[in-house]
């Protein structure tokens, strides 16, 4: 993981702050190397994490479908979000 990483999850804790979310970041990732863990804990009040193997090769090595997702999608799901919680 890398500053690009780090600062988007910043901008997400910052664009759910003036929203007015009253919450916590929790940040949950299915696989996470032990030394990029530390480096993200910073930027989340709590993180969850499935595997933290010693040794890995790559990211994608642990899931079927590794896509990247893009910005605009990311900007828009907490407002689908939302938008599903008053639906509900």
């Amino acid at each position: 993981m890398g500053r690009k990483f780090e600062s988007r999850l910043d901008a997400g804790r910052q664009l759910a702050r003036a929203l007015g979310a009253e919450f916590d970041v929790v940040l949950v990732r299915k696989f996470g190397a032990p030394q990029s863990l530390e480096a993200i804990r910073p930027h989340a009040e709590e993180l969850i994490c499935l595997e933290a193997p010693v040794e890995s090769r790559a990211v994608g090595q642990f899931y079927r479908n590794f896509t990247q997702v893009e910005d605009d999608e990311v900007v828009t799901l907490p407002a689908r979000s939302a938008q599903t919680a008053t639906h509900a």
